[in-house]
C-alpha cells in the first residue's frame, strides 16, 4: 500500500496528521525569532591603530606599511586591504572559510608585537577586531536638551543608558559625539626657554604627581588596615602646584601655574552634533549575540517613551530603528504569500472546474 492509497483509506488519521504538523508550524511561528540577518561571522579581521594629528602620508609610511609587511604572509589570509587617514590607520584582512578567526587573531597580534618597538612612539596600541554583523547598532537614538554638551554626556551615562540596558537582549547603550572634558595646560614658552625645562620632564613630573598607589598593611592590635597614596589630581589648583624644578637663579621650587596656563575646557570640537535644530547627541543601542532584534527594539521603544515622560530635560528621539526595515520585509512576505496561495487557487479551479476538488 503505498502513501496516496494509505492517505485515503485512513481519512481520520490523515487528517489527525495533518492538524499536527499545522499545530506545530503555528506554535513554532508564535516563538520564532525574526531578524534582518542570520548570525554570521564573516571571516574579515580589522587591525586598527591611532595616531593623533598625524598627516595621512606619514600614517601610511610609519605605521600602515610596517603593519601590512608584518602580517601579510599569515596562512588563510585571501585579500588585504588599508585605509590611511589623517590620525587613524584601518588595514583589512579577508580570510578564506573557515579559517580560525581565533587562532588568526592570535597570530596578528604575535606578528604585531614583533615590529610594534618599530612603530612612533605617539600611538595607541593597534586593536584587533573580527568582523560580526551583530556588531552594529540595530538602533541609533537623537538626545536633545537644554544642558550643556560636556554635562548632557555625563547625564546620558549615568541616568539614561542604564535604563536603556535594563532591557533583555540590549548588551550597550553606548552615546556618540557631544563634547570631551580636557584639562589644557598652555606652556609660556619664554620662560620654559630661558628655564632650560625638557618637554619629556615636565610630563614626567605630571605624570608622577597624578598617581594613587597602595601604600601596604597598617597593623593595629587585632585590626590591618589598608592604606594607600592619593595623589591624584582634584582641582587645577592641585595641577598648577606641581612642582617642575628649583629655579638656580632664585633658588625657589618651579611649579606648573609659574610656567604655564591650566584651563577647564573641552576637546577640540571636530564635529556638531544637532538633532531636531537643537545641539545633542547620538546613542547607539547594540543588542545581544542571539537576541530578537523586533523584540528588542520594542522593549527599547518602550524605555524612551518612560523616559521621554519622566525627565523634564531630555528627550530621546529615534533616529534609525532595524526593526522597522525589518517587519516591513516580514508583511511584503506575508502579502506576498497570500497572493501567491490565492493565485495557485485560482489555477487549480480553473484546470479541475470543481469547486470541492479544489478545496480539498
Amino acid at each position: 500500500m503505498n502513501l496516496i492509497e494509505g492517505a485515503v483509506k485512513r481519512p481520520v488519521f490523515t487528517t489527525m496528521g495533518i492538524l499536527i504538523v499545522l499545530v506545530l508550524g503555528v506554535f513554532s511561528l508564535t516563538f520564532l525569532p525574526v531578524d534582518l540577518m542570520p548570525e554570521l561571522t564573516l571571516p574579515i579581521i580589522s587591525v586598527r591603530t591611532t595616531y593623533e594629528n598625524a598627516a595621512p602620508a606619514d600614517v601610511e609610511e610609519q605605521i600602515t606599511k610596517p603593519l601590512e609587511r608584518a602580517i601579510v604572509a599569515i596562512p588563510g589570509a585571501e585579500e588585504i586591504s588599508s585605509v590611511s587617514a589623517e590620525g587613524s590607520s584601518s588595514i583589512f584582512m579577508q580570510f578564506t572559510w573557515g579559517t580560525n578567526l581565533d587562532e588568526a587573531s592570535n597570530d596578528i597580534r604575535d606578528r604585531i608585537d614583533r615590529v610594534i618597538a618599530r612603530l612612533p612612539d605617539g600611538i595607541e596600541r593597534p586593536f584587533i577586531q573580527k568582523f560580526d554583523i551583530a556588531s552594529r547598532p540595530i538602533m541609533f537614538l537623537g538626545v536633545s536638551s537644554n544642558l550643556h554638551a560636556v554635562d548632557l554626556k555625563a547625564y546620558i551615562e549615568d541616568e539614561i543608558a542604564f535604563r536603556l540596558e535594563r532591557n533583555p537582549g540590549v548588551a550597550s547603550a553606548s552615546p556618540f559625539g557631544g563634547l570631551d572634558r580636557e584639562i589644557r595646560v598652555e606652556l609660556d614658552q619664554s620662560k620654559v626657554k630661558a628655564l632650560g625645562i625638557d618637554l619629556a620632564q615636565l610630563v614626567t613630573a605630571i605624570h608622577g604627581e597624578n598617581i594613587t598607589e597602595a601604600g601596604g598593611t597598617l597593623d593595629r592590635g587585632r585590626m590591618s588596615v589598608a592604606v594607600r597614596t592619593k595623589g591624584e589630581f582634584t582641582s587645577l589648583s592641585d595641577l598648577g602646584s606641581v612642582f617642575i624644578m628649583r629655579s638656580p637663579e632664585r633658588g625657589s621650587a618651579v611649579r606648573l601655574r609659574d610656567i604655564a596656563t591650566i584651563e577647564d575646557g573641552w576637546a577640540k570640537i571636530s564635529r556638531v552634533t544637532r538633532v531636531d535644530g537643537h545641539e545633542g547627541q547620538f546613542m547607539g543601542v547594540f543588542k545581544q549575540s542571539g537576541a530578537n532584534t523586533v523584540s528588542v527594539s520594542e522593549g527599547v521603544q518602550g524605555t524612551i517613551a518612560e523616559i521621554n515622560d519622566t525627565l523634564a530635560n531630555v528627550r530621546l528621539t529615534t533616529m534609525m530603528d532595524s526593526a522597522d526595515y525589518i517587519k516591513t520585509s516580514l508583511k511584503t512576505v506575508t502579502i506576498s504569500a497570500l497572493y501567491g496561495g490565492t493565485l495557485a487557487i485560482i489555477v487549480i479551479f480553473l484546470f479541475l472546474q470543481h469547486v470541492r476538488s479544489t478545496l480539498i
